[in-house]
């Protein structure tokens, strides 16, 4: 079965007997989906970013940006976009020469890897781009929740405890098991936003 939304904790599940497999709550095939403004409600409205994060799933994206909303946390993945890039590789006619001297001629052979050619081509190739949304822009939030599974809502209601344990930090649920986010090496700001949001209210309560 595909990923459906539950209107109730608004996580992608497939159900299982009928019900959701994060909080249990009967999912209905033939129920409408939430209006925008309902999601809004939900969701609620961006207050700052916490950062870039790898966020491990299987056969879903696990880069993304997670945004701290009024009412929880937004995880958004990074968008894919086909740009053309220069690739460098080796030019095949100019090698094939040099490998059958090398093999004739030791001193040519140790110099071959050196005098290949290097070919340039422009190429069409998939990169990766971070949503970057401003407290404006917080209206998009139910529309990248409808229409991509790999965007994970986090009611403040759900969360039982958030720790931090070497360059990974954990967030409890209350049901549904633990999330764990993996800070990156190149950007550290997660870290310390994470650090600066459980010194404040509501969240000083989740620190474990």
């Amino acid at each position: 079965m595909s990923l459906l939304l539950c209107h109730q904790c608004l996580s992608w599940t497939r159900p299982r007997n009928s019900r959701c497999t994060i909080c249990a709550e009967r999912v209905d095939l033939g129920a409408r989906d939430p209006s925008f403004e309902e999601l809004a409600q939900k969701i609620g409205a961006i207050e700052h970013t916490l950062g870039v994060v790898s966020f491990p799933r299987k056969l879903l994206p696990d880069l993304g940006t997670v945004y701290v909303t009024t009412n929880g946390f937004i995880f958004l993945p990074h968008r894919q976009v086909q740009e053309p890039k220069l690739v460098t590789g080796n030019s095949t006619g100019s090698s094939i020469f040099w490998i059958v001297a090398g093999l004739a001629f030791t001193p040519i052979g140790i110099l071959t890897p050196f005098l290949r050619k290097k070919k340039v081509e422009r190429k069409i190739v998939p990169v990766l781009h971070p949503v970057r949304l401003e407290k404006e822009q917080s209206d998009r939030l139910p529309l990248f929740l409808m229409n991509h599974p790999g965007v994970l809502f986090i009611s403040l209601e759900t969360v039982g405890s958030i720790k931090k344990k070497g360059s990974w930090w954990f967030i409890k649920r209350k049901f549904g098991g633990v999330l764990r986010f993996r800070m990156l090496k190149r950007d550290k700001a997660f870290h310390h936003n994470m650090q600066q949001l459980l010194n404040i209210d509501p969240w000083s309560q989740f620190r474990a």
